[in-house]
């Protein structure tokens, strides 16, 4: 039986790679949501991703985490 938030947190991992931050990074309460440093890395990122293939996983996996967070 798949244990709960699995696909959420393997989807999380994924990003946490990307950035190369851990996952707890995401998880401190005391992450400024709306910094501008957070907002240029993950434009920064999304300009390197040159497949549709890799947007569209990074996409979905940060609409995952976007509804789970909800």
């Amino acid at each position: 039986m798949e244990q709960p938030f699995a696909r959420e947190h393997a989807m999380l991992r994924k990003i946490s790679d990307l950035l190369g931050v851990p996952i707890e990074f995401f998880l401190a309460s005391s992450l400024p949501l709306n910094s501008d440093l957070n907002t240029q890395q993950c434009l920064r990122l999304w300009h390197e991703i040159s497949t549709e293939q890799g947007q569209k996983e990074a996409l979905d996996a940060l609409r995952a985490i976007a509804n789970a967070g909800k």
